[in-house]
């Protein structure tokens, strides 16, 4: 049998030795990446199709390389995955052994040596080309590894370049295994950018939203806009602050204004001054890396009507409706704060509503005066309540007949000075019920006459006698169905009219014409 010298693997070694130690390489791959040159190289030279075998001899560091083919009787045979037998026993004896194993149909293979020396310099430049793939392929892991447990911290970037969809950031605390600063990127979604002018060349910090493994290396996605990169900055930048203050929530319209709640872990401790900081110094730190983004500390409270209160600072709350079932609450002002509490663009609310997880509607104390009243209109139409009663359902944010209809009865049992049996309750629900299906199909009164308009207006049925639109009898009749103004007759539909009291059409039609007439020639005059 012919046999070959093993290859040494320091031949190799030294050729490689630059590349592994430079790129850090395990020797495991280094070996490995020797062996498929070496098979690559070979093949090459045998053809593609060949098998071939590498062995590495740990004893004594050598490579051995051998080419498979199978043994065949025929004289015709493909040469390079095949060897007639008289062949294959010239290169090893103990073949002719074999002879009948072959003639009944078993396969049998000779593993041929080959001469490693002949592809050496093929496979040197193979080797260096999959060692290079190898320490890049390390790379790309080691930073897939340092930045995906980094996800949620901050790390300075320097805008590389703007697209359409996204900022392409380098980040500068990728190493590599070199010791030397990558040029490892990073992209910013655009729906994570912040509002505020960036340049190619800024240095500005961002916050690890996730990490991607792809083929072409790891996908790092920053953000500027996130809520956590504030309250990350601020407990960073604010020396000792975890020790003494917790931040309980952050909302942010990024680049414009932000609200922060916190509060003190230690009893006598201003945590909004310790943000703060003296003459505003620690916040403003944070203001000009967010590119001068407002920045209002809030005083966090357990209570959500004190807390939605601080919420909308710097606007001086006067009182503030809460309906529990929507969880909504109705702020009011003085007329002078309005545009303060609202903020530009109703950002202040907005982050307030944000910021305590409560739905915030601001009024000015006028407006209230005339909801107060609509509410009063509504209400009186339910003769079992009486002005107090309608106060406190005013007061905890029931304003309409819907209100009376979602909330259900344990809700008003704890609404005070109510004092109204369930059968009360049960019969207030059920004809609050009855007039908003009036009020729904009277379009024509909710287009033309607001509540609010009206609700100074003399609505006496007597108007129609005095007008002689009908007769006092027929005031009798509109009674006796509990029609007891016209704010009434307007609820109810035509056909509804009809079908109660038995009144001409034309006469009906002469009704609801004056009503019409009657209401937009006083709400005009207001």
């Amino acid at each position: 049998m012919i046999n070959f010298e093993p290859l040494k693997l320091e031949n190799l070694k030294l050729i490689t030795h630059t590349i592994g130690k430079s790129k850090k390489l395990h020797p495991t791959t280094i070996i490995n990446a020797l062996k498929l040159a070496i098979k690559i190289a070979s093949q090459k030279c045998l053809g593609t199709n060949s098998e071939v075998i590498v062995n590495y001899n740990k004893l004594n560091e050598s490579l051995s390389a051998f080419q498979i083919k199978k043994i065949v009787l025929s004289d015709s045979f493909d040469p390079i995955s095949q060897i007639p037998f008289n062949k294959a026993m010239f290169l090893d004896s103990s073949i002719k052994y074999k002879k009948k194993d072959i003639e009944n149909g078993h396969p049998v293979y000779l593993a041929i040596p080959l001469n490693v020396s002949i592809f050496l310099r093929m496979a040197t430049q193979t080797a260096k080309h999959l060692l290079e793939q190898k320490a890049l392929e390390s790379e790309q892991m080691l930073i897939y590894e340092k930045y995906r447990y980094k996800v949620g911290s901050i790390i300075p970037v320097i805008i590389k370049r703007f697209e359409k969809e996204k900022i392409i950031v380098s980040l500068i605390q990728a190493r590599t295994n070199t010791g030397k600063m990558s040029a490892t990127e990073g992209y910013i979604p655009i729906q994570h950018a912040a509002q505020e002018t960036l340049h190619v060349g800024s240095k500005i910090l961002a916050l690890i939203l996730n990490v991607l493994p792809t083929a072409v290396g790891p996908q790092i996605i920053l953000s500027r806009q996130s809520p956590l990169l504030l309250s990350t900055l601020l407990t960073e930048n604010i020396s000792k602050l975890l020790d003494n203050v917790e931040i309980h929530a952050v909302a942010r319209e990024a680049g414009i204004r932000s609200k922060v709640a916190v509060s003190s872990k230690a009893s006598q401790f201003d945590p909004v001054g310790f943000c703060l900081g003296i003459k505003g110094e620690k916040i403003q730190q944070i203001v000009q890396e967010l590119r001068g983004e407002k920045i209002d500390i809030i005083p966090f409270n357990q209570n959500d009507t004190q807390f939605i209160c601080n919420s909308l600072t710097p606007a001086i709350i006067n009182h503030i409706s809460i309906n529990e079932i929507n969880k909504s609450m109705q702020v009011f002002v003085s007329d002078d704060q309005l545009s303060l509490a609202i903020g530009k663009d109703g950002i202040n609310v907005r982050l307030a509503s944000i910021l305590t997880g409560w739905c915030i509607d601001v009024h000015s104390d006028s407006i209230s005066s005339k909801t107060k009243k609509q509410a009063n209109v509504f209400f009186s139409q339910l003769s079992n309540l009486n002005e107090l009663q309608i106060k406190s359902l005013y007061d905890h944010g029931i304003k309409t007949f819907s209100d009376i209809i979602k909330i259900n009865l344990e809700q008003l049992e704890k609404i005070p000075n109510l004092n109204l049996s369930s059968q009360q309750m049960i019969d207030i629900k059920s004809k609050a019920k009855r007039i908003l299906e009036q009020k729904r199909l009277s379009s024509f009164f909710l287009r033309d006459f607001p509540l609010f308009a009206i609700q100074s207006q003399n609505t006496s049925l007597n108007l129609l006698v005095t007008h002689n639109i009908i007769s006092k009898q027929d005031i009798d009749v509109l009674k006796n169905f509990h029609y007891k103004d016209l704010i009434d007759i307007c609820f109810c539909p035509t056909e509804l009219l009809l079908s109660n009291t038995q009144m001409p059409l034309e006469k009906i039609e002469k009704i609801k014409h004056f009503i019409k007439t009657y209401f937009n020639t006083n709400t005009i005059r207001q």
